[in-house]
C-alpha cells in the first residue's frame, strides 16, 4: 500500500467541476510544477502513466502550486527512453496512442499533459469520442491563446517521432 501526504485543498479534477483555469492560471501555478516533477520523475527512470487531473493536487490551500500523485500505474523504465509493459494500465482520454499497445515513453506522460492542459483551459477532454482521438487532430477553442494552443499541439502530436517537450 501507499501512503500519501493530505491535501485538504484538492484535486484539479475537482477544481473542473467549479470551473475552468485562466491561461495565467495555468502559466503561473500548475504548468511549473508539473513539469518540474515530471522531469524529475523521468530523470529518475520513472514513467508516471495515469497524469490525469485527479492525481494533481493542490499543494495547499493557497492553491498556487500543485504536486503529482498516485504511482500505482508508474513504471521504471527499461533504459531512460522507454519502457515495455506486459500489462496495459491507463486511463482512457489521457493516455498516449502507443500506450494502448503497451509501449511507454516519456514522452506518453507529456502527451498526457498536454490533454490535462487543454482539460483544465476549457472544461472538458479534446476528444468527446474514438473517431476524434483516431484523428489526433484537436481544434483550436476561439478563447485558447496561441501560445497555449501551441504547446498542447506539441505535447499531443499524434506521431511520437515529433512530440515536443517543454
Amino acid at each position: 500500500f501507499e501512503i500519501y501526504p493530505y491535501y485538504p485543498a484538492g484535486n484539479l479534477a475537482d477544481e473542473i467541476e467549479r470551473g475552468t483555469f485562466s491561461y495565467n492560471e495555468l502559466c503561473n501555478n500548475i504548468i511549473p510544477d508539473l513539469t518540474e516533477g515530471m522531469n524529475a520523475l523521468h530523470k529518475a527512470g520513472i514513467v508516471h502513466r495515469d497524469i490525469k487531473p485527479s492525481n494533481i493536487m493542490w499543494r495547499s490551500s493557497k492553491k498556487n502550486s500543485v504536486v503529482l500523485i498516485d504511482f500505482g500505474l508508474a513504471s521504471v523504465a527499461a533504459t531512460s527512453l522507454t519502457v515495455v509493459v506486459s500489462q496495459v494500465g491507463y486511463t482512457q482520454g489521457y493516455a498516449a496512442p502507443e500506450v494502448s499497445t503497451g509501449f511507454y515513453l516519456d514522452d506518453s506522460d507529456y502527451y498526457s499533459l498536454g490533454i490535462v492542459l487543454y482539460e483544465l483551459f476549457t472544461g472538458k477532454k479534446p476528444f468527446q469520442n474514438a473517431r476524434e482521438a483516431i484523428s489526433g487532430v484537436i481544434t483550436r477553442p476561439s478563447n485558447m491563446p496561441e501560445d497555449l494552443y501551441n504547446l498542447i499541439r506539441g505535447l499531443t502530436y499524434k506521431d511520437i517521432s515529433f512530440r515536443s517537450d517543454l
